[in-house]
């Protein structure tokens, strides 16, 4: 990733774990940065007992890492976060309930906006509300997948996802949103 006409991770020399806590089974990270420096990764909780997800932050650029603090977002699988021109922080993610079940799973993919530029942790990301973007329903085979996301010049928001919905394949959808859809 470059950012700032210099390479973000030139100092990394290997793994860099972000997350080691016993009991929880961590995964599909997403990191965040302000000003071409890594202030934080969020993450999935992947142990099927309906944990929402978690972010660490780090004040070394990545080098070390906070412990794990809890969010809102119940069931995010495949975090995406990224910060808006307003300042405040946008998700997207499809929602895993902890059911193994294939008809009840990655039925729902949502949105959420979160005010967090004090990273104090009993704050950050605590200030949130989520926008339900689309619902699976596809009763066989659900599948709403992997989202992207952009914020265009006219600060609209322009997300993709693929989704089964009537199907037999998933196929590739598009939102248009706005903050104030929140």
């Amino acid at each position: 990733i470059w950012m700032s006409d210099s390479l973000l991770f030139d100092k990394w020399t290997g793994p860099v774990v972000v997350a080691d806590k016993r009991g929880f089974n961590f995964c599909e990270g997403s990191l965040f940065c302000v000003n071409g420096i890594i202030i934080g990764c969020m993450m999935r909780e992947n142990s099927r007992r309906g944990d929402p997800s978690f972010y660490c932050l780090s004040y070394d650029n990545g080098f070390s890492w906070s412990n794990p603090y809890k969010t809102r977002m119940f069931g995010c699988h495949r975090p995406v976060i990224g910060k808006l021109k307003s300042g405040r922080w946008l998700t997207t993610y499809r929602e895993q309930t902890c059911s193994t079940n294939k008809k009840y799973w990655a039925k729902n993919t949502i949105a959420c906006l979160s005010e967090s530029d004090n990273w104090n942790p009993s704050y950050s990301f605590v200030h949130s509300i989520c926008l339900n973007l689309d619902h699976d329903r596809n009763n066989m085979n659900p599948d709403g997948g992997y989202t992207g996301w952009v914020q265009l010049r006219d600060d609209r928001i322009f997300i993709v996802n693929y989704i089964t919905d009537f199907y037999d394949r998933p196929y590739i959808k598009y939102y248009i949103i706005e903050e104030n859809d929140f």
